[in-house]
């Protein structure tokens, strides 16, 4: 804290927390820091010149905004080679994008907390955390892992849905909230020494899906097109997310519908999500290897 520069990237206002949550953090830090918030455009080229200009070392954001940034300023950030620590917030960091992020001399990826704006920061990783593993913020929070078909506890070491009570919120109660995320406890001790329980994500359940910085509902955006749609999501060539949509019906059109969608129309012109749509006959959709049943949504990512 005493020598980092940090830049914040999250996304800040419509109901998103996540520029203030990490200001009041880093204030409180004492780290010297620039809430430049996430862009609502493909124009990264203030943001890039401001890093190099204040030496900032530390960046703070979504995966898909990161990868973009670096993506779209390549030349300039290359030849700076001056960020050294990237936190994430927000959704899953690919392989794809941790690599090309890595390739520009980033030596720390970390995970900079696991939270939801409803019930605050919600667990933290540490040194010896790997991926989608986190400390629970034991003062703060209680933690349930929960069976995916009811309230009962999952069983020791199975993945089950992760169901939170917050024990100091003030502005509201927030009681046995579900995330839509799945998860597990971690047995053992830390070689970090702190005796908080730790627990890994494994997925999500519901109807919501993330993707390119965003929460989706395939189930109600199929309904709104009204056509057989199956929903692909995997890494983009580039290292984001992408959609590749399989659709019983004319693309195009089911393109420009989705489209119509303003969150989603701004993450893929922004090139945060790349969205592909196949006309494809419904009988020729993926099945699942077991059930045989066809899933809306079949998430690849890596």
């Amino acid at each position: 804290p005493a020598t980092d520069r940090a830049m914040n990237l999250l996304y800040g206002g419509k109901l998103y927390g996540g520029m203030l949550s990490f200001f009041t953090i880093l204030d409180h830090m004492g780290v010297a820091q620039y809430p430049m918030g996430g862009p609502s455009d493909d124009d990264f080229s203030e943001i890039a010149h401001f890093i190099v200009e204040q030496n900032i070392n530390t960046l703070i954001g979504m995966p898909g905004t990161l990868h973009r940034l670096f993506e779209c300023e390549n030349k300039l950030l290359r030849r700076y080679g001056g960020v050294r620590k990237v936190f994430c917030g927000g959704e899953h960091i690919s392989d794809g994008q941790r690599a090309y992020i890595g390739s520009f001399g980033v030596e720390l990826i970390r995970s900079a907390m696991y939270g939801s704006v409803d019930a605050g920061p919600l667990g933290h990783a540490c040194p010896h955390c790997a991926d989608g593993e986190f400390h629970l913020l034991a003062e703060t929070q209680w933690l349930e892992v929960l069976d995916t078909d009811s309230d009962q506890p999952a069983a020791a070491g199975a993945s089950g849905r992760l169901v939170f009570t917050s024990r100091e919120r003030e502005a509201q109660r927030v009681e046995r909230y579900d995330l839509g995320d799945l998860g597990q406890w971690l047995d053992g001790g830390c070689a970090c020494g702190l005796a908080a329980p730790r627990f890994r994500l494994t997925g999500r359940h519901g109807a919501l899906l993330r993707v390119g910085t965003i929460f989706v509902n395939p189930a109600a955006l199929t309904e709104k097109i009204g056509l057989p749609m199956q929903w692909l999501v995997d890494n983009a060539d580039s290292g984001g997310d992408r959609i590749r949509l399989l659709a019983d019906g004319d693309p195009w059109a089911v393109r420009t519908r989705l489209l119509e969608e303003p969150m989603l129309n701004e993450v893929v012109g922004g090139g945060l999500l790349q969205l592909d749509v196949a006309a494809t006959p419904a009988a020729e959709f993926r099945r699942h290897p077991h059930s045989g049943k066809t899933p809306l949504v079949l998430d690849l990512r890596r």
